[in-house]
């Protein structure tokens, strides 16, 4: 599916981006990507796309929304380079036609891409928030849908405080709380 870019300024697309490189200027183009410009609606085409940041959809198209209009943002670092994951941000009624065809877009460039709901504060809201110490936290995506908690654990020793042996160490795991 052909995608034209519309606007040059972007955090999920730096310049000389292969995928922005492979746009069409093409006027009939089936997808239109917004990069910090204004929207224009358009019903004939199957997707328009607009970055976000740390704004939800619903400021660009109300709360109704526009059903072939969908958001999107790359997860960065701080100021690293963005990573390959594209949070694809849908309001309710959005087409799921417009949804296939992002996503296919995205995926053919090879992007995987995670759908998750608009909602005011997405950009933090839709994280998982992992405590690191009493003063540092962590935020990383999390698509809509279930979760499953992974610990990775590295701790070389065996004694005291240590999780070695397995489930009987003198140190245990914090507990779980919804937050």
């Amino acid at each position: 599916m052909r995608y034209t870019i519309i606007g040059t300024a972007s955090k999920s697309f730096p310049v000389a981006d292969p995928f922005v490189s492979k746009a069409t200027t093409a006027p009939d183009a089936e997808i239109v990507i917004y990069l910090d410009a204004p929207l224009k609606p358009d019903p004939a085409r199957a997707a328009i796309l607009i970055e976000l940041g740390d704004e939800s959809l619903a400021e660009h198209v109300g709360e109704g929304g526009i059903p072939n209009v969908l958001g999107f943002g790359r997860y960065r670092n701080g100021e690293d380079a963005p990573s390959q994951l594209i949070e694809l941000v849908r309001q309710p009624n959005a087409a799921e036609a417009a949804i296939d065809a992002a996503k296919a877009m995205f995926e053919s460039a090879g992007f995987p891409v995670a759908v998750s709901s608009d909602q005011i504060g997405r950009i933090t809201a839709e994280h998982v928030v992992c405590t690191l110490s009493d003063s540092q936290v962590a935020a990383l995506p999390a698509p809509d849908g279930p979760i499953y908690l992974v610990m990775r654990l590295y701790w070389p020793k065996t004694d005291a405080p240590s999780i070695l042996p397995p489930g009987t160490g003198a140190w245990q795991p914090p507990g779980i709380k919804k937050v």
